[in-house]
């Protein structure tokens, strides 16, 4: 294609042109389209896709592609000159229009989260946000995996934090703390006090489990099977804080997230069981195609202040 091929004009695309111009840029700085989907939470594909479209609509080659690699064309140097700047002013407006506005900003922020994520990791940063904004009305909805997609794009929720959303261009996730899994016992018990432990050996002792059907029971199973061992099942219960009371009365040991359990207030031993599973992780997820609200914009700068979902 040359700055002078005729072609469609792609007009309607032009709604779609700060969209257009970001990946353009990112691909431009990155040298990789790959890299650059990356860097702003976009699937190659989409990537790509924005690029051809603005190729058409600007009728020139703008990048020419070495295998992974990609380099401007002479009009794709032009444009990229052209459009940082405005990109990266368009970029900060948002920023720049909350950083001006009253800190006395008023209105609703619904958070939705999961049971253990209201229970052990929400409440401090809540509360700083209450104390910074007391005049946000602060609504936390407990969710359910299954139901958290549709209740963000329905406007039910304003974000969403907890378990790593899946690849999905509506959404943007952005992870803000990991954890592993710890094994609990009361500090009295045999195993207390061990760096590490054999799974072979924490089977032999009565366990407080969730209940059979539920992902942390068949996840925990599944570990379980493949070192040919049986969860020794003591006691079925619900909900995190429960199983951590059962453990301190001395009915059990249990394997709980990290994020869960706190070796300065809680009456327990800790120990590593990282070595049996990976890392999880906790992040906050956010529609593409809706701003964020101030209400969302200020809890997002206390719960993860580096997040770019700001752009949105």
């Amino acid at each position: 294609m040359t700055a002078g091929l005729a072609g469609p004009r792609w007009s309607a695309r032009k709604v779609d042109r700060l969209r257009q111009l970001r990946a353009f840029c990112q691909v431009a700085a990155m040298g990789s389209i790959t890299q650059g989907a990356a860097a702003i939470g976009l699937s190659q594909p989409t990537v790509s896709a924005h690029i051809r479209e603005l190729e058409f609509e600007m009728q020139a080659t703008l990048l020419e592609r070495h295998g992974p690699r990609i380099a401007l064309t002479p009009a794709g140097e032009h444009l990229h000159e052209i459009a940082r700047p405005l990109v990266e002013r368009l970029e900060r407006m948002s920023a720049d229009l909350a950083a001006r506005l009253d800190e006395s900003v008023s209105g609703e922020l619904r958070v939705g989260a999961g049971a253990a994520a209201i229970s052990f990791t929400l409440p401090p940063v809540a509360k700083r946000f209450r104390d910074a904004y007391p005049g946000i009305r602060l609504s936390i909805v407990r969710i359910r995996t299954d139901d958290s997609d549709e209740l963000l794009e329905e406007g039910k929720v304003d974000l969403l934090f907890g378990v790593p959303k899946r690849a999905d261009d509506r959404f943007f996730y952005h992870q803000v703390l990991e954890w592993e899994l710890v094994l609990i016992t009361p500090r009295d018990h045999p195993l207390a006090g061990r760096e590490s432990l054999d799974i072979r050996e924490i089977v032999k002792y009565p366990g407080i489990v969730p209940p059979a059907g539920t992902f942390s029971r068949d996840f925990g199973e599944a570990i379980a099977r493949r070192f040919g061992v049986t969860v020794n099942v003591g006691i079925e219960t619900s909900g995190w804080s429960l199983v951590k009371t059962l453990v301190e009365a001395g009915l059990g040991i249990s394997v709980i997230p990290s994020v869960c359990v706190s070796e300065e207030k809680d009456r327990l031993a800790v120990i590593p069981f990282g070595k049996y599973a990976k890392p999880g992780s906790y992040g906050v997820t956010v529609r593409r195609d809706v701003p964020l609200s101030p209400p969302a914009r200020r809890f997002l700068e206390i719960l993860a202040p580096g997040c770019p979902c700001h752009q949105w």
